[in-house]
């Protein structure tokens, strides 16, 4: 939002008449900090609304559910997102933390390495944004603080066989079960969700294979593999 610097045109006086003029000026600057104090006053709402309808122009541009997204040789399609039960949760990862008490999400990810390569990508951060404030205070699978994301890997055909796989749009492609290919069932625990809130999931990939000078697929090292970390971003569906 840009303002437009008020040009105020001074009303001529014959010089000497200093005592007129100054008693103007102090009017004219009164006057016009009372306009601009009003020009913010009724600028406020308008970019408060800006904001969010920029938020969701914004997310209305990412890949949705079933739509693949591609960055150094990985791809990554959000195959499903739901929102997750005490109950299925406990079922599925086989303990449940009695800190949690509210809502949370289940989401599969289709995630794909180059071609030829003998494993699925790394498995980084996975974050949870509605109305651009993140959801999940805690990012990392590894971590071992409370309400932390629960990852399974699962192939593709174990997958689909499942009654959550089941439930999987039949026009998104899901390729057969082979190394370079996995199923990232994510489990995200956290607060209310908000009804009508616009969402956002990021999920972080990491290369494990690069094409030498020959075109040959090499490993590569913990530091490279560090460096490589990518995120890709989804809208989610209505909750």
């Amino acid at each position: 939002m840009v303002l437009r610097i008020l040009h105020i045109k001074w009303p001529a006086y014959k010089h000497g008449n200093w005592l007129l003029q100054l008693i103007d000026m102090r009017h004219v600057l009164r006057s016009t900090f009372k306009l601009r104090f009003l020009m913010v006053l009724m600028l406020l709402p308008s970019s408060m609304l800006s904001c969010r309808v920029e938020a969701q122009t914004s997310a209305d541009r990412l890949s949705g559910p079933g739509e693949p997204a591609t960055n150094h040789g990985i791809t990554v399609t959000l195959l499903s997102a739901k929102r997750l039960s005490h109950e299925e949760y406990r079922r599925e990862s086989g303990f449940l933390y009695r800190g949690w008490a509210v809502d949370g999400l289940r989401m599969a990810f289709l995630v794909e390495n180059r071609p030829g390569a003998p494993l699925a990508p790394a498995v980084g951060e996975v974050k949870v944004l509605f109305n651009a404030h993140q959801y999940n205070s805690v990012t990392h699978s590894s971590s071992r603080q409370p309400l932390s994301p629960f990852i399974i890997v699962r192939d593709t055909d174990g997958f689909l066989a499942s009654t959550f796989g089941r439930g999987i749009d039949k026009a998104v492609r899901v390729p057969a079960s082979r190394p370079s290919v996995a199923i990232l069932d994510v489990f995200i625990r956290g607060d209310v969700i908000p009804n009508g809130a616009y969402g956002v999931v990021e999920i972080e990939q990491g290369e494990t294979h690069r094409p030498d000078a020959q075109g040959r697929l090499r490993p590569l090292s913990s530091s490279e593999i560090g460096a490589s970390w990518t995120w890709f971003r989804f809208r989610l569906p209505p909750m």
